[in-house]
């Protein structure tokens, strides 16, 4: 896998919440790892892997924060998020390679219908140039933003 060849961070956001259990576990744990190992293969010296805030179920009240318990729940979202993580961490410890984990409460984009099968009419479309690969496409009130994946994350996540 050459696709992390000649760099220093590889940012992981693939990964799905939808589908069907199978799926989710082949992108968020199979890919995790994959991308972990690729990583390591490549002598890159930091990943950034996203996971998600559903690492802490639907039922946590009050604020959360990365001190609070991971208790997923039953929902193979979560679940395979919260192993996506221990697996990146015991890879990425084997292999000597820096870790960085952020949990976004909400990540959208294109075709995303779960979450607004209608976002066209509720969400204003502009993009940023910020950062190459990553384009702020809307934003609610709370001030969520859509991250497009990068085509070759995606393919080591199926890989």
């Amino acid at each position: 896998m050459g696709v992390a060849r000649g760099c220093d961070l590889v940012i992981n956001v693939a990964g799905t919440v939808s589908g069907s259990a199978e799926l989710q576990r082949s992108v968020n744990v199979d890919g995790a790892r994959n991308v972990t190992e690729a990583a390591i293969a490549a002598g890159v010296s930091r990943l950034v892997h996203v996971s998600s805030a559903g690492i802490y179920g639907f039922r946590t009240p009050g604020d959360v924060d990365e001190r609070t318990p991971v208790d997923p729940g039953p929902l193979p979202c979560g679940a395979t998020k919260a192993e996506g993580e221990a697996i990146v961490r015991k890879v990425a410890a084997a292999g000597g390679l820096d870790v960085s984990i952020i949990r976004p409460a909400l990540v959208y984009g294109p075709g995303s219908a779960v979450w607004f099968p209608d976002r066209s009419a509720t969400l204003p479309r502009r993009q940023s140039s910020r950062a190459p690969g990553l384009a702020a496409e809307g934003s609610t009130r709370r001030g969520h933003r859509e991250l497009r994946a990068f085509p070759s994350g995606a393919g080591l996540a199926h890989h």
